[in-house]
């Protein structure tokens, strides 16, 4: 673990007791995906607390069963930007302290051979319409994700934005901070290092696999139903039926980083599931995403 005092002034290292006795228990690795889920909204909840301390207040005339008193509102909109889909896991936490929020969903999957970000997933409307962007991801190893999604919401218009995570790696600080100082990043723990798949040591494992229960183990390939889990967790996440996105099982290689190539015809599956409104190179891109 690294000292906060080393990191630039823009990271935010929680120093809350609650918040490290909650990281211990969500790094354990007997710790079962309910429980894991369980912890994940729990710190969300915490770091959330801490990363909206600063938002500006309006005065706000309430009457109490007493008389009458100036209280505070919340003045800027809030925007929640989970990134898909490790960080489905951290939106009910923040929707509780912030009700009022926008949710906005974005898609990003690293290539396994370069650890580069790949967009996949752009739900955002045409112009801003929120003050302050939530970044909500579990993980921030190598940055690149983080740095891409910032990218994105600043071409969209957002003038403030946070980044919000479980662990940081100290690869994944300075790649986010050296692309966008302007952003402030509030986590519970930064840990060592990044080791050679860009997991980060010693880290809590996959994340999103630990939420989802998707976890196959080292040169096991994941199951039926770990398959369908996962790409019903996505499909949920963005309203979705279940069944919609159908898993084919793991993809072969890529034509290219935008467009991967999975198992079953386009057009079939365009048929079989004419409820959903997504295009099927979508639908496709979703599937692979599950396995990322």
């Amino acid at each position: 673990m690294r000292d906060a005092a080393s990191h630039p002034p823009s990271v935010h290292v929680s120093g809350h007791p609650l918040v490290a006795h909650k990281l211990a228990l969500l790094r354990d690795k007997t710790t079962e995906p309910k429980k894991f889920r369980e912890l994940v909204r729990e710190l969300t909840w915490l770091l959330g607390y801490e990363a909206m301390a600063d938002l500006a207040t309006r005065v706000r005339r309430v009457e109490t069963p007493l008389e009458a008193v100036d209280g505070a509102e919340v003045e800027p909109r809030v925007g929640l930007v989970p990134v898909l889909r490790a960080g489905l896991g951290m939106v009910d936490a923040m929707l509780e302290l912030i009700p009022t929020a926008e949710v906005w969903h974005i898609g990003l999957y690293r290539d396994e051979r370069t650890l580069k970000p790949v967009e996949y997933y752009n739900k955002l409307p045409d112009a801003a319409t929120v003050q302050v962007c939530l970044i909500l991801d579990p993980m921030l190893a190598t940055g690149g994700s983080s740095a891409a999604t910032v990218d994105i919401l600043k071409a969209w218009g957002a003038t403030r934005i946070k980044q919000v995570s479980l662990i940081a790696a100290p690869e994944g600080i300075a790649t986010l901070t050296g692309a966008h100082l302007d952003v402030d990043v509030h986590v519970a723990a930064v840990d060592a290092h990044l080791n050679e798949r860009g997991y980060i040591v010693p880290g809590l494992g996959d994340a999103g696999d630990r939420q989802f229960g998707t976890f196959a183990g080292p040169g096991k390939a994941m199951s039926r139903r770990n398959r369908r889990r996962s790409v019903d967790a996505i499909s949920g996440a963005l309203g979705c039926p279940s069944g919609t996105h159908r898993a084919y099982g793991p993809p072969s290689r890529p034509h290219n980083a935008a467009s991967p190539r999975l198992r079953g015809d386009p057009q079939k599956l365009s048929t079989r599931y004419p409820q959903c409104g997504h295009s099927p190179s979508l639908d496709h891109r979703l599937t692979f995403a599950a396995y990322s």
